[in-house]
């Protein structure tokens, strides 16, 4: 497994609406545009899965595109990539593909067609939080993220051509940290016409309206750098390093991202550092200016939420108030298409700023004591990027503001002055009362009801952690909950998972806002 950075789980910086379906499609794109000679005339994305479904409402379409013209997941230029493309002569077109269902959700063919007429197909997938993976080049199987550098060979599969590649970087002094190599499972150089004539089928290795010449092995080459000092695995390593240091569960993940992920200590500071920036302008800009979502189905109602609780008729105390008015907000600048931090999700990204920063508010903590308690909310995330998943389409809604729910949770419990096993018991008590929830966006949009379960999402937190610091503790370690939660999220059917096919996306009302704003 590569390495995942905390900053992979508190992140990216993106814009929105979803990050699974916007920024992890841009990544894809990002990375195939890097593997063809520029410039490009035309791009065609074969689109599968909830990909195929929601890619309108999510911003797929609009991130793939601007992916491919490269940029990156938080460029605004992606609010406007169609038109950025039409200026600059490329051509492109989205065909959804349904009927493929033996495939991971969130997958995409990217068919580049560059100006001298070479032609390279790439296939990704979104594994959610903005991650992905890279699973086909040409159609030939590999197997990589692009988080590393990386030099990609294309070569014949003869002896003696990976000890040449080896040569040719060592003369250059590149230290080779890791290498792959993918080859064609099929030479098909002597039957892929024969098997055409005789049975009507084409090679597997080759789509219908192109043919097959000078087939031949590949032996592809990923180099990057891997290292693994100061790591864990699960919950029980994790607290293991805390006991052995005597350290919070922030500075084991802090001193990981600067060991293991050789990333300076200022670095890390200064990363997260302009998280909590991005953060509190995405949780606090639309109390002051509320903005109306892309679909149309949310805006406003943080202000509202703000207003009620300054005439003094709140219910919830100041704290949870400013929590969910927060964690709110933040969602009407995702589905708005503004710059937010996935934290691990888009669709999940207002609760861990919309508690920290009202604790911040309320108990007066400084910068520098939010930006540290980020970090241990980044372990709990990475604990559940690694172990089980963060993505809807994979693991219903439980997974995206079920996990992000869990991280606010032990962050706020460290904040508080909790141990770290209390900070995990607050995590598996979130987990256990979100196990189960679905994802069900109306019309497919990243707004209703996420909005409201970011909200939601919040109230669990706080009360997970104020059980937790009251010293409850729970009978189901944060380990073993992870596994429950995604064992029950691999067992809803495809509905319940990002599709927009049942829940509250097919109720009357629904359907008729989805009409009302399409």
């Amino acid at each position: 497994m590569s390495f995942i950075s905390v900053f992979d789980v508190m992140g990216p910086n993106m814009i929105g609406p979803s990050s699974s379906h916007t920024a992890g499609a841009a990544r894809i794109a990002y990375l195939a545009q890097k593997m063809i000679n520029g410039p490009l005339a035309k791009v065609e994305f074969i689109l599968y899965g909830s990909f195929a479904r929601t890619y309108h409402g999510h911003g797929t379409d609009r991130a793939l595109l601007g992916g491919i013209m490269g940029f990156s997941t938080d460029d605004m230029r992606i609010r406007n990539s169609f038109e950025i493309a039409t200026e600059n002569g490329l051509k492109y077109s989205f065909t959804p593909n349904e009927e493929e269902t033996d495939i991971h959700p969130n997958t995409v063919d990217i068919i580049m067609t560059n100006t001298a007429g070479q032609e390279m197909t790439i296939r990704g997938e979104s594994l959610g939080g903005g991650k992905v993976h890279i699973t086909q080049i040409n159609h030939v199987e590999v197997d990589f993220t692009g988080e590393y550098s990386a030099i990609i060979v294309v070569q014949k599969d003869v002896p003696g051509v990976v000890a040449w590649i080896t040569s040719c970087l060592s003369d250059r002094r590149v230290n080779i940290a890791f290498m792959r190599l993918f080859r064609e499972r099929t030479h098909c150089l002597h039957d892929c016409r024969i098997r055409r004539k005789t049975s009507g089928r084409n090679c597997r290795h080759h789509p219908p309206e192109r043919t097959c010449s000078g087939c031949y092995g590949r032996t592809d080459v990923i180099v990057f750098k891997e290292v693994f000092y100061m790591d864990f695995k699960n919950a029980n390593e994790l607290l293991t390093l805390c006991e052995e240091q005597n350290i919070s569960i922030s500075e084991v993940m802090r001193n990981r991202e600067i060991i293991t992920g050789e990333c300076p200590a200022k670095e890390a500071n200064q990363k997260m550092a302009r998280v909590l920036e991005i953060m509190k302008e995405a949780a606090r800009s639309p109390i002051e200016k509320p903005i109306r979502s892309m679909g149309g189905l949310i805006g406003g109602e943080a202000q509202k939420l703000a207003q009620h609780s300054a005439s003094g008729q709140g219910l919830c105390g100041e704290l949870l108030e400013k929590a969910i008015t927060y964690a709110m907000a933040t969602l009407e600048t995702n589905a708005s298409m503004g710059l937010i931090v996935a934290s691990p999700t888009a669709g999940s990204a207002g609760i861990v700023p919309g508690l920290l920063l009202a604790f911040q508010e309320v108990y007066h903590f400084s910068d520098k004591e939010i930006q540290q308690v980020l970090f241990n909310a980044g372990a709990v995330g990475y604990l559940a990027m690694r172990n089980a998943t963060v993505a809807g389409a994979v693991g219903g809604c439980q997974a995206e503001v079920g996990v992000a729910s869990a991280m606010a949770a032990s962050a706020a419990v460290e904040l508080m002055g909790g141990t770290p096993k209390q900070c995990l018991d607050a995590a598996s008590t979130v987990l256990m009362n979100m196990l189960g929830l679905v994802c069900d966006p109306v019309g497919g949009l990243v707004e209703y009801p996420c909005q409201n379960r970011n909200a939601a999402g919040v109230a669990n937190a706080l009360i997970a952690a104020e059980m937790s610091l009251a010293g409850i503790s729970q009978l189901i370690p944060f380990d073993e909950m992870l596994e429950a939660m995604y064992k029950v999220g691999k067992r809803l059917p495809v509905e319940l998972r990002e599709t927009a096919l049942s829940g509250c996306a097919t109720t009357p009302s629904a359907c008729e806002a989805c009409h009302i704003h399409a």
